[in-house]
């Protein structure tokens, strides 16, 4: 494996890429997924990207995969929460011949049903038992052996569960010196 980085170079790259700390926007969001592109998604394509570029991250080593897949998984997952949030609070604004009524999307799908609707409805097959378990326990990491892992050096250390991708990078950089 190649020298690790320390984050503070890791930031300035990212600083240097996107304009930004190593935070994704939290700016008031505009609908639609071509925001989400530009000021979410490709931010988190950039920052992982970085980390192949500065040869802290190899896409084909299942241990570093594992790695990162802990340490920035709840992160993403909070982004993503927060992207939800911001697109089903905003107001659609009414336009001329569009199939999507006017309002809130969250205040919309709460709306009562037309009695119509009870007649569309059709019977699914129950989803498989490692979608299911995901449901109940959601895991960081594929390998549950790696998950245990990860969260026995975090436990050993003293290392917080990230909340932001600086304190997830600092803590990625930590476990991969921690297994080799």
């Amino acid at each position: 494996m190649s020298p690790l980085l320390p984050s503070s170079l890791l930031s300035q790259a990212a600083h240097r890429v996107t304009g930004t700390a190593l935070r994704p926007e939290t700016s008031a969001s505009r609908p639609g997924g071509l925001f989400f592109r530009r000021h979410r998604s490709q931010w988190w394509i950039e920052l992982f990207e970085n980390l192949i570029d500065f040869g802290a991250l190899h896409p084909g080593c299942v241990m570093e995969v594992e790695c990162l897949r802990f340490c920035f998984m709840g992160v993403l997952q909070q982004d993503l929460d927060e992207v939800r949030c911001q697109w089903n609070t905003h107001r659609i604004r009414p336009s001329a011949g569009s199939r999507c009524p006017p309002g809130i999307p969250d205040e919309l799908f709460y709306l009562p049903t037309s009695p119509w609707v009870d007649c569309m409805l059709q019977n699914i097959d129950p989803l498989p038992l490692e979608i299911t378990d995901q449901l109940i326990e959601p895991r960081s990491c594929d390998n549950p052996d790696c998950e245990s892992y990860f969260s026995y050096l975090c436990t050993f250390h003293g290392w917080p569960v990230p909340h932001h991708a600086d304190s997830a990078t600092e803590l990625y950089f930590k476990l991969l010196q921690s297994i080799q």
